[in-house]
């Protein structure tokens, strides 16, 4: 596990031409981002730990170049660059010299621009643009440097980074995160100069959380590929969840945090229900979506196979399984779908531990089944097939009630079959047919 200051400190970071352009700050992904800033400064904060999952890259020519990661890198780097700008808490220089070399080589604009914006020492400081009553952003005052190129604005990486410092801008000057002097005003020193300041800001507690103190409190477990003979085909496969902002990964930090917090002592198999959940989420359970994201490629016309949404279907239709069976009636009357939809985040966070262990058992059942092909294949048969000892599946032109779930393809009477085939194969322990 590497905390974000001794990563940032032994890795001069440069995003490679391979990966595609810094999507996470843009506007247009308002509520994605804002959620996951939110999420970052509520732990720095506290001081919390918070883990952001797996990094992978690899080092080449002294940079560590980040194929599965980049979007929470760059948007970290970011809030770096901010809190050292408004903060008064500086980083060391050896941190700040291997920050300042932070690069992306998707595009020549992109890596002028980072060059200039972490390798210059801009003539902000402090007080300037984040007075409380500044309407000015920090894109606008960026955009009249006389270095940045008007034509850069076309550039999408750029733009994005551009939006995501005025998002950090925004965030930190709500109440949340400024509090009134008590006395009216307070002297503070910055750059051994008398600063007059209205507001106790809880930027520094921020920044130390971020790089000031020894180690910081956000998390990742880093792979450098290169130290394991690991090649780029292993990339792809591993940055099928990271390709596209989805639902997924936003859903996996929600659903890691709801697990540490509420069934921080529980576990399933002997294993903390956390440290269980983001060792199959990376791995077993990945890998059995693999084959279906593979076999849908030509299909979809997708670059790399995307298991994401994916594994969001197999998620929604066992949570609703969940939640029909402990439910099958509502205020008097008949459960219906849309009741699910409407109840489904509140009914996440009141489940019980029995249904957390049927979720775990369900998605290692099916991971444990290897070939569901050849498992529902000896199971069911369509018209005009050989049936011996086989049950008839009607409506349906595929055997393979795992494929039809995950693709959204299946009819309610096939979701009850499917429900009862789990229970039967938990229960038993089958895997095979």
């Amino acid at each position: 596990m590497k905390d974000f200051k001794t990563f940032a400190q032994e890795n001069k970071v440069r995003i490679p031409l391979i990966q595609r352009d810094y999507v996470q700050g843009s506007d247009m992904n308002a509520a994605k981002r804002d959620k996951f800033l939110e999420a970052l400064l509520s732990a720095l904060e506290t001081g919390t730990p918070l883990s952001l999952d797996f990094i992978y890259g690899s080092t080449n020519s002294g940079y560590f170049e980040p194929l599965d990661g980049q979007q929470r890198i760059t948007t970290l780097f970011l809030l770096y660059y901010v809190l050292k700008n408004i903060s008064h808490v500086q980083p060391n220089k050896e941190l700040d010299q291997q920050i300042q070399k932070f690069t992306y080589t998707t595009r020549n604009s992109s890596t002028a621009f980072c060059q200039k914006l972490f390798g210059t020492e801009m003539p902000w400081r402090y007080s300037k643009l984040f007075d409380k009553n500044e309407k000015k952003e920090w894109s606008q005052d960026i955009i009249n440097q006389s270095w940045f190129s008007e034509e850069w604005l076309l550039d999408p990486t750029i733009k994005a980074m551009l939006d995501m410092l005025d998002a950090i801008n925004k965030r930190l000057h709500t109440e949340a995160y400024m509090e009134p002097y008590s006395g009216g005003r307070a002297i503070n020193e910055v750059d051994g100069q008398a600063v007059l300041e209205e507001y106790n800001f809880k930027w520094d507690t921020i920044a130390e959380n971020l790089y000031g103190n020894e180690t910081s409190c956000i998390l990742f477990e880093c792979l450098n590929m290169g130290e394991y003979n690991l090649d780029d085909s292993l990339y792809i496969k591993m940055n099928a969840r990271g390709k596209q902002l989805t639902d997924f990964e936003n859903w996996k930090a929600e659903f890691i945090k709801y697990l540490e917090t509420k069934w921080k002592d529980e576990t399933y198999n002997g294993i903390p229900l956390r440290s269980y959940f983001e060792q199959h989420i990376e791995h077993e359970w990945a890998d059995m979506l693999w084959t279906y994201a593979v076999g849908r490629m030509d299909n979809d016309n997708e670059e790399y196979p995307q298991t994401d949404d994916l594994f969001m279907n197999l998620y929604e239709y066992l949570l609703g399984m969940i939640f029909f069976v402990k439910n099958p009636t509502i205020k008097g009357r008949d459960v219906k779908k849309e009741d699910f939809s409407q109840n489904k985040a509140e009914f996440l966070f009141n489940l019980e531990k029995e249904d957390l262990d049927f979720l775990f058992a369900a998605l290692d059942c099916f991971a444990a089944i290897g070939n569901q092909q050849s498992f529902f294949g000896n199971l069911f048969y369509l018209q005009h097939e050989e049936h011996n000892h086989k049950v008839r599946l009607f409506n349906t032109k595929d055997t393979d009630l795992f494929r039809l779930c995950i693709n959204k393809d299946i009819t309610t009477n096939m979701q009850v079959l499917l429900y009862c085939l789990l229970q039967y194969c938990i229960k038993y322990s089958v895997k095979a047919v």
